[in-house]
């Protein structure tokens, strides 16, 4: 648990520290814009579904990722853009921060790699869930 709190805390200064691609939990005008823009694609022409693909938020938050768990093990950017989208499902269904660490946990990542995530998944995909990051780890954060 204290692994976990130690990816989550990195990841709550991050955002806390304006390195989270939002400001004061917002994302700005030229983030938005640059969403806009890199979300609007043609229709695909087959019957396959189209790759998850990532938001300029969301590959910022890739790339702090993979800074910040190099040993993290998934390959593909579309991979992580699926755990993020599935990480604020859980969030948007009710589900805590400790149900979504649990999962990842069980599904193999380390502590360190599972809060780095989740921090990374709550900062580029569902901002509406800092507050929950930040009370999460206010309320894990060992004594000072």
């Amino acid at each position: 648990m204290k692994r976990l709190i130690a990816g989550l805390m990195l990841a709550g200064t991050l955002l806390v520290s304006g390195c989270g691609g939002t400001v004061g939990g917002q994302a700005t005008d030229a983030q938005r814009s640059a969403t806009e823009a890199t979300t609007t694609q043609p229709a695909p022409t087959t019957t396959q579904a189209p790759e998850p693909t990532a938001t300029q938020s969301q590959a910022d938050a890739i790339r702090r990722l993979k800074l910040l768990a190099p040993s993290f093990a998934i390959e593909t950017d579309e991979a992580i853009v699926e755990l993020f989208d599935g990480m604020c499902s859980a969030f948007d269904r009710g589900e805590d921060i400790d149900f979504v660490a649990t999962a990842g946990l069980e599904a193999g990542y380390s502590p360190e790699d599972i809060g780095s995530a989740i921090g990374a998944a709550v900062s580029s995909t569902c901002p509406e869930y800092i507050p929950l990051l930040e009370q999460f780890i206010e309320d894990n954060a060992p004594p000072s």
